[in-house]
């Protein structure tokens, strides 16, 4: 995946991103609704079982101005022709829009790729990411396991 936005580039991740990974996963803020913060060991583990597979469940986000990596997208299938969709980004990124700018860019690359549905999954109390499913069309289908669960049905000609 090669996803271009005005701000930010989408790619895959190496090992030599571990050290800047680990300083957005290890944050107890950015993993307050995802899962305990990671330690370095965790982080390395997590690049090669998520994002150094094949196809990987993760990729890097980096910013075209200076190639920092502020995070991961999350996109990969999880049922059928259902592509889950997410991103965690570091804090310090937090409030500039940049979770909108990749759904909108993962939404057209989608449906250019002809992926029926992509599906959010995020904590109940994640009222940003909620907002912004609803924002771009994700419609609420279900709470499982203290997640809230937003599905966009993909119009694929």
């Amino acid at each position: 995946m090669n996803i271009q936005t005005k701000r930010l580039a989408v790619r895959n991740l190496a090992l030599e991103d571990c050290d800047k990974l680990f300083s957005v996963l290890s944050d107890a803020a950015v993993m307050a609704y995802i899962e305990a913060p990671f330690d370095y060991d965790k982080t390395v583990d997590f690049i090669k079982t998520c994002a150094l597979c094949e196809p990987p469940k993760v990729y890097g986000i980096f910013l075209k101005a200076n190639n920092e990596l502020i995070g991961h997208l999350i996109f990969h299938l999880i049922r059928n022709d259902s592509y889950e969709l997410g991103w965690i980004i570091a804090q310090r990124h937090w409030g500039n829009g940049y979770a909108g700018e990749l759904t909108e860019s993962v939404i057209n690359y989608a449906k250019r790729k002809h992926i029926s549905k992509l599906i959010i999954e995020c904590d109940k109390r994640q009222t940003v990411t909620k907002h912004i499913a609803e924002k771009f069309g994700f419609v609420f289908t279900a709470d499982e396991d203290n997640l809230s669960v937003y599905e966009l049905e993909l119009n694929i000609l």
